[in-house]
């Protein structure tokens, strides 16, 4: 159910236990959604002290809208790194450990009335907050298309048709069903112009993503040096201008080297890395497995490699483990 507000939280407490019974009936295994009210998920209580197993909470966070501040930095920087006396996504880690519940974001829209400049911005942080809280999210709306194409300040949708890209009349009423899907078509594929919030933000550039994390992140003053996107991009031998290009239209050996540098500047404990090699050829899979030593000890990193070639093994590991049939039968 989408926003079932229409009633005390108290209630819908009570209808979404009925409805938890009622669907536990015919079905054991999926995950059911417990929707919060406006008003939050306190009348629920802990759902394992009902019975319920295998739920989620979910909210529907809008910094900015809705009588929560107003649009801007601040009330997101409050938001996603706890800053101030309002609600913060730290309050809602600690009230989700005591109920040991899953969390759903259903919605969320922080580009909203942001504008090009930060709209893009405060997306990337936001996500990466989400994804770092282990909460999965869904964006209220990735693509919108508007009669006169642009963003403009209010437009809820993160990706539109360019300026001036103007949509074709057409009544919607009258029209065959074929001159509907003929005039649609091209937008679901993406074939006409786009434009989004802060560009530059499409190309997942590492040197942007860096300005992006440090423009609303506070950091304090003692914490420990981040990883710098310029210096990772120079270890990793990616010039600047490649960092600045889709992924999709990178070589193999190009390709590898960005995605390391990504995964790197989250600063992980544990880095895994599933055959990343595997598809290139002999002469470049050894000059990158050499990088990826040289990286993994410069940086006193933990990897785990997973790959099938027992050359690229023994060049990498300082410790091996073979597996046959999902079991490990030899370490060294």
């Amino acid at each position: 159910m989408n926003e079932p507000w229409g009633t005390t939280p108290e209630n819908l407490a009570v209808v979404m236990g009925t409805l938890y019974q009622a669907i536990r009936e015919v079905d054991q295994n999926h995950v059911i959604i417990l929707p919060g009210h406006s008003k939050g998920i306190d009348a629920y209580g802990k759902p394992s002290d009902h019975g319920m197993t295998n739920v989620a909470f979910e909210m529907h966070p809008y910094p900015g809208h809705f009588g929560w501040g107003k649009p801007g930095l601040d009330v997101h920087q409050g938001w996603l790194q706890c800053v101030g006396d309002g609600d913060n996504v730290c309050k809602w880690s600690a009230k989700l450990k005591g109920l040991d519940t899953a969390f759903f974001v259903g919605e969320f829209q922080p580009w909203a009335f942001m504008g090009a400049q930060h709209g893009g911005q405060v997306m990337r942080v936001t996500y990466d907050t989400y994804v770092a809280n282990g909460r999965a999210s869904t964006a209220w709306a990735y693509k919108l298309v508007t009669s006169k194409g642009g963003q403009g300040k209010g437009t809820w949708g993160l990706v539109t048709n360019a300026p001036g890209a103007a949509i074709p009349k057409l009544d919607f009423t009258t029209a065959p069903l074929a001159d509907i899907q003929k005039r649609l078509e091209p937008l679901a594929n993406d074939k006409r112009p786009l434009h989004a919030f802060a560009q530059e933000a499409q190309a997942m550039a590492l040197a942007e993503k860096e300005r992006f994390r440090h423009y609303i992140v506070a950091e304090a003053e003692d914490a420990p040096a981040k990883p710098d996107a310029d210096s990772l991009l120079a270890e990793l031998e990616i010039s600047p201008e490649t960092a600045q290009v889709p992924v999709k239209s990178l070589s193999g050996g190009q390709h590898t080297r960005l995605l390391l540098a990504r995964a790197l500047l989250h600063e992980p404990n544990v880095l895994l890395l599933d055959e990343p090699l595997s598809a290139l050829d002999e002469e470049l899979r050894d000059e990158l497995a050499a990088l990826l030593k040289r990286v993994q000890r410069d940086l006193g990193l933990t990897a785990l490699h997973i790959t099938h070639s027992r050359h690229e093994a023994a060049q990498l590991a300082d410790v091996m483990f073979r597996m046959e049939a999902g079991r490990v039968t030899e370490s060294r």
